[in-house]
Parts: C-alpha cells; sequence; structure tokens
C-alpha cells in the first residue's frame, strides 16, 4: 500500500489548520482587545499564552480525520456533507472559543503578570515600581465598574500587604499607589457596583493607617496622604449614595477632625443625616477630650455645627441637633459668650483656607445663637 500520497495530503492540510488555528487569535486579540491593556503587553514585553500548543495538537488530530475523509476511494456523498459540516462547525466554535479568551482571559492574565513582577521587585529592592503600578492602575481605570475591576482592586490590595511586611516599611513607599487607587475608584459612570469597589477601595487605605498607626508613624506621608483620599472618597461615596463604602471611610477618619468635618459636611449636602450625625458625634467626643474649644477639633466641630444649622432638609431637626450640642459645650464651664469666639476664631480660619461657603453659614449660626440669646 502506497502512503505517500495519503503522508503528503495530511502534511498539506495539518499545516493550513496550524496556520488558521494560529493566526486567528493572533486577528481577534488586534479587534477585542482594549487599547490600554496592548499598550501594558507591548511596553512590558509580557508573554501572554493563550493555549496555542493545545489548539495546535487538536488541530493535528482534526487534520488526519479530515484526511481521512477526504480519501477519494472511501470517499461518499455523506462523508462530503459531514467532512462539511464538521469544518464549519470547528472554524466557528475556534472563533467563539478565542473571542471569549481574548475579552476576558487576557486582561486576567496581564493583571496576573504585572502583579508578580511588582511583587518580585518588591522582595528584591523593597520598594514599589511605579512604572508597573502605573501599568496596572491604567487598567484597571480604563475597565468598565463590574467588568472585572474588582481583580485589580485585588491585586492592589495583595501589594499594599506584601509592601507593609517588608521590616523596612516606614511610611514612605506607597504614596503612588494611594494616587492611583483614588483615580481608579473615581473613574467611570456610577454604577451598582460602586459601593463593592469603593468598600475595597477602603479596606486598603484602612490597613496602610492601621498598619502606621501600630508603628507610631501616625503622621508619616502614607499615611497623610491615606487620610485625605479617604476624606474624598468618602465624600464622593455620600454623593453616590453608597452607604457601606461611606460609613466605612467615617471609620477611618475617626481620629482625623479635618476629615471628619470634611464627610459630615458632605452628609449634610448629600441628606444623609445618618453619616452627619455619627461625624458631629464623634467630632463632639474629640472636641472633648482636647479639653479646648480653641483647636482644630473645636474650629471644625464649629464648621460642621454651621453646615447642620443651615441645612435645607429637617431645618427645625437639625437646628436643635446645634442647640443640643452648644448647650453641652457651654455646661462644661464655658460661657456662651465662649462659644461665640470660638465660632469667631473658626470663621477666620475657614476664610483664610478658601472654605468661604462654611465661613458664611458661621455667619448665619453666629447671628442665629445672638437671637436665642437675646430671646433668653
Amino acid at each position: 500500500m502506497n502512503l505517500t500520497p495519503w503522508i503528503v495530503c495530511f502534511f498539506e492540510t495539518s499545516v493550513l489548520l496550524l496556520v488558521f488555528a494560529l493566526s486567528l487569535p493572533t486577528y481577534i486579540y488586534q479587534i477585542v482587545t482594549p487599547d490600554e491593556v496592548k499598550r501594558v503587553i507591548r511596553r512590558n514585553r509580557l508573554f501572554i499564552s493563550h493555549g496555542a500548543v493545545g489548539v495546535a495538537a487538536v488541530y493535528v488530530s482534526l487534520a488526519a480525520l479530515f484526511v481521512w475523509f477526504a480519501d477519494s476511494r472511501n470517499q461518499t456523498a455523506a462523508r462530503l456533507v459531514v467532512l462539511q459540516l464538521a469544518m464549519i462547525m470547528g472554524i466557528g466554535l475556534t472563533a467563539v472559543f478565542w473571542w471569549y479568551e481574548a475579552r476576558r482571559h487576557v486582561r486576567e492574565r496581564v493583571i496576573e503578570k504585572l502583579e508578580k513582577k511588582i511583587a518580585r521587585d518588591i522582595d528584591w529592592h523593597a520598594n514599589v515600581p511605579v512604572t508597573l503600578l502605573s501599568d496596572l492602575l491604567a487598567i484597571g481605570k480604563a475597565m468598565e465598574r463590574g467588568d472585572g475591576r474588582s481583580g485589580v482592586l485585588a491585586a492592589v490590595e495583595r501589594i499594599v500587604e506584601l509592601a507593609q511586611q517588608r521590616s523596612g516599611y516606614s511610611g514612605r513607599s506607597l504614596q503612588e499607589v494611594i494616587k492611583g487607587l483614588e483615580n481608579m475608584l473615581l473613574a467611570g459612570p456610577v454604577s451598582n457596583e460602586v459601593d463593592e469597589e469603593l468598600v475595597i477601595g477602603a479596606r486598603i487605605v484602612r490597613s496602610i493607617v492601621v498598619r502606621l498607626g501600630k508603628l507610631g508613624a501616625r503622621n508619616a506621608p502614607d499615611a497623610a496622604l491615606a487620610i485625605r483620599a479617604a476624606g474624598r472618597l468618602g465624600s464622593v461615596a455620600i454623593g453616590w449614595k453608597a452607604g457601606a463604602a461611606a460609613m466605612a471611610y467615617v471609620e477611618i477618619a475617626c481620629f482625623e477632625p479635618a476629615v471628619l468635618a470634611q464627610l459630615g459636611q458632605a452628609g449634610v449636602e448629600g441628606r444623609n443625616y445618618l453619616i452627619a450625625t455619627a461625624c458631629l458625634s464623634r467630632l463632639e467626643a474629640l472636641t472633648a477630650q482636647a479639653q479646648a474649644l480653641t483647636g482644630e477639633e473645636g474650629e471644625n466641630l464649629m464648621g460642621l455645627l454651621s453646615h447642620f444649622w443651615c441645612a435645607t432638609l429637617a431645618k427645625e431637626a437639625s437646628r436643635e441637633q446645634v442647640k443640643a450640642v452648644i448647650g453641652r459645650l457651654v455646661s462644661h464651664e464655658r460661657g456662651a459668650d465662649d462659644v461665640v469666639i470660638v465660632l469667631r476664631n473658626a470663621r477666620r480660619r475657614f476664610w483664610l483656607t478658601a472654605d468661604f461657603e462654611t465661613a458664611e453659614k458661621i455667619d448665619g449660626l453666629v447671628q442665629g445663637l445672638s437671637l436665642l440669646q437675646a430671646k433668653s
């Protein structure tokens, strides 16, 4: 039996199918893969395996089956129809497979490879590589909410944890992480997934603040930037009606008067009085601990009280709450005149820091308290 024609036919068919099997994913990847992911792959020279070897083995087997079906000595009309349907089905299934791979798994593999490279740099050099980190965060920023962005956030969380585990961590190497995390969380339209993403962000920010608190480095650059990020992200969470995330950021800022006042003001403006009242109660407690109204705690408390006083919704209830706080302040061996003096000092401070809205609202609160004194 002469097998030469069969072998030649098998070889030619195998080459044809392999060229198709290996070139199709490249074409689909160019169409489907987001531009940001392609840029990161080129910039970092990442090799993304997409199972081509396994697919090639399958196609070699299909080539043998094709040659056997196409053997002219055994050719029948039924076999020809089966052969054509099998080829069409094979091409269709292959295209669907590569389309799914390109849309879902390529990005995940790029994120995984970037995370591994960043972890290796942290192990070797004890610092976070800014370029690789920027690429990772850029991918997350370009993604739509709910489209796998939580995978990037999980990678960032692991990177932060690894960096903090280094014995030489002193609170100076995660500033780019915090800035990029904030930009990523604020990018994109509001959707149902925003609460979940902001909660993960709060967990990352909290881990930095807590870790540095344990190290006695609460004033380190990483901690200061994390606290400011908590204020901005918490204010946005309140505006976006992401209640769970907003409360998480309030807990992070529980010892920071300025951030508590910022979140409380956002709560009043966003008509989220649960958040606003929580911030007010915490600020009042901090002021009592400081045992002086003239410090940062007292001035920020006055600023938040002025926002409560000028609230448009639940106006009477808000003003009653302000009166109750002022009453407690006066009862602590202070006179009403002392409170008015602190209010004016707070007004000056907010005016100098260009927070004109709060300064004007303090004027309204001073006038309101003066009227109350006159009536009494």
